[in-house]
């Protein structure tokens, strides 16, 4: 056996190291992790417009229910007779008044005077008749909307025809023109 060098034993050093890290190639590796990287990148995006567009989609099913909702009411409004299930006409009040001022007083405030009656011709063998309240003075703002809710739910099939609040000049209330109107058999 012949003798080795110091030398010579660390260029054969040397050189089986640079050999080893030619059979490793760093280059793939790096080239795999960038593109495993560049995939994970793209499937999150993927996945964050997959989420937004089922957004979108149960957004606008939500609004195409609410637009075909909308629709058949207006259908059935527009002809009650073709859809069969128009609105309700009811038997004439004997004396409305009465029980709109009991509603008020129902809601605990002062009934105001009552101003005018008007009829308004539907088609058919209806009228609605409107019950107008000028120009009454409250002192809350949720006053005429409390006397409304109570008349909605004291008297059958009456409901607010306008409503129209506006501040005093000194604020210290409210001055409100309330409408109510029902929908009754023409006699």
């Amino acid at each position: 056996m012949i003798g080795v060098s110091d030398q010579d034993r660390l260029m054969m050093q040397r050189r089986a190291s640079a050999a080893e890290r030619r059979n490793r190639p760093r280059v793939l590796i790096v080239l795999a992790v960038l593109v495993l990287f560049a995939a994970g990148v793209y499937a999150l995006l993927g996945y964050t417009q997959r989420t937004g567009s089922l957004r979108s989609l149960s957004s606008a099913q939500f609004t195409q229910r609410n637009v075909q909702s909308q629709l058949a009411t207006y259908r059935s409004l527009q002809d009650p007779q073709e859809s069969g299930d128009g609105p309700v006409i009811y038997e004439r009040l004997s004396s409305p008044l009465t029980l709109l001022q009991q509603a008020a007083r129902n809601a605990e405030i002062e009934p105001p005077v009552f101003n005018s009656e008007r009829s308004e011709t539907e088609t058919g063998s209806a009228h609605r008749r409107v019950f107008v309240f000028k120009e009454f003075t409250v002192a809350e703002a949720s006053d005429p909307i409390r006397w409304a809710a109570a008349v909605e739910r004291d008297i059958e099939g009456m409901r607010v025809h306008s409503l129209a609040m506006r501040p005093k000049p000194d604020k210290t209330g409210w001055n409100v023109t309330l409408s109510f109107s029902r929908l009754e058999k023409k006699q």
